[in-house]
């Protein structure tokens, strides 16, 4: 992804899953564990921790 999903609402459809069932591409399934490694390494990649 290169830019920023779509903000959802709570009570509606996943925007960010319609982002890749639009684009043809599976929508992962995250739990916390998977989830809390996304936050690590996106902080690190904007420089947010060391």
């Amino acid at each position: 992804m290169t830019k920023e999903p779509p903000k959802g609402r709570q009570g509606t459809p996943c925007a960010l899953g319609a982002w890749f069932r639009k684009r043809g591409r599976l929508v992962p399934e995250l739990d916390d564990a998977d989830w809390a490694v996304c936050i690590v390494k996106t902080a690190r990649r904007v420089g947010w921790c060391a």
